[in-house]
């Protein structure tokens, strides 16, 4: 069902607002990106391994594999992308299938074809896709909804397509027509606002348009890649989701995709924006390393979460500008025990970052075989 392409992903011909080189608003029109051969689902982006952190990564990895049980019987997007995330598209999957039944390919599968969405959420929810006059909507989530089905935050599903090679010409079944995956890039282009989560649309966009330069939305407002990753430059640190740890991992990644994209004061303010959310990130962990004991408490729960998406930034960023490798080995100890220790509670708040923390320990250990981190 999934054509798949690991090789090259090309932007085909989708329609979108191409900049000509002028910067008034008139000069903003609809052009046709031409075919052209980035490679989003190349090579893997290089895992730089560290002998000592390696080892203790390695030892995590087996714990969480082992441990990470399906969070309930009712599914969610967010499963589903957590899920994908953490193992990528490799024979014999990382983390443990959600459920007996649904993994890997048929897992992505629920994002392509409307039959298989309504197989796993039932036959009466409302359509995932949903054809928009830009492009293709992927419904958003809305506070008091059961939240089957449905997504939190803006383009995850996006990026997952991304992260799986699957190409922006990849069929998708709609419950009343047929699509492109561009079509969501399309869709997600025209309806970016400055009210968005930023996070997930850059890193999306970085792997399906590295080359759009500056685009007008539905409302007529620019944008460009280099908008998106300054305005999250601009955000304070632990500001957002999971205590502001998606800002950091996207700005790791969008850097490392960017190539010579980004401009030299661009490039600066990513360098030091990680720089002082590592250094951040060092204080507090000297000052928290004991709360591991005890029962579990908020404090417990802000270290699973917070350090374990810190883990994964770190496993993506070359080590001149991670922590120091005894402090890297430390705290993958330090979720080690955490993982071992609360493994009786309550597995629902565990499984999603319990997926990020699989996904970094597979990076350290250098062993993730997926073609994106």
């Amino acid at each position: 069902m999934i054509r798949r392409r690991f090789a090259l992903v090309s932007m085909g011909a989708i329609p979108i607002l191409a900049y000509q080189g002028c910067t008034d608003s008139e000069s903003l029109e609809f052009a046709t990106i031409s075919p052209h051969d980035y490679q989003i689902a190349q090579d893997p982006l290089e895992f730089f391994v560290q002998p000592q952190a390696k080892s203790a990564a390695a030892h995590l990895l087996k714990a969480i594999s082992v441990r990470i049980t399906p969070p309930g019987s009712a599914y969610k997007i967010s499963q589903a992308v957590h899920y994908l995330h953490a193992t990528g598209p490799v024979s014999g999957a990382i983390v443990p299938s959600i459920t007996n039944a649904i993994e890997g390919e048929r897992l992505l599968n629920i994002f392509i074809d409307d039959s298989v969405f309504r197989e796993v959420f039932g036959p009466v929810t409302a359509p995932l896709l949903q054809a928009q006059d830009a492009g293709v909507e992927i419904r958003y989530w809305r506070a008091g909804d059961a939240n089957d089905g449905e997504l939190k935050h803006a383009d995850t599903v996006l990026r997952t397509l991304a992260e799986w090679g699957i190409s922006t010409n990849q069929t998708l079944v709609l419950r009343n027509g047929v699509a492109t995956v561009g079509d969501i890039v399309r869709e997600s282009m025209a309806s970016i606002s400055h009210m968005r989560e930023l996070p997930w649309t850059a890193e999306a966009l970085m792997r399906y348009a590295p080359d759009s330069g500056v685009w007008l939305n539905r409302f007529g407002e620019q944008f460009s890649l280099q908008l998106l990753v300054d305005r999250m430059t601009n955000v304070p640190n632990e500001k957002g989701p999971c205590f502001g740890s998606h800002i950091p991992y996207a700005l790791a990644v969008v850097s490392r995709l960017a190539g010579d994209r980004f401009s030299p004061r661009l490039n600066r303010k990513v360098v030091n924006y990680l720089a002082q959310y590592r250094d951040g990130f060092i204080t507090e962990f000297k000052q928290g390393m004991r709360i591991t004991d005890g029962e579990m408490n908020p404090r417990i729960y802000r270290a699973f979460v917070k350090w374990g998406h810190d883990l994964e930034t770190f496993s993506v960023l070359a080590p001149e500008h991670r922590p120091r490798e005894s402090t890297l080995s430390n705290l993958v100890e330090l979720l080690h025990h955490l993982v071992v220790r609360h493994d009786g509670t309550d597995k629902r708040w565990q499984y999603l970052p319990a997926c990020h923390i699989a996904a970094a320990a597979a990076n350290l250990a250098g062993i993730r075989f997926a073609p994106n981190p």
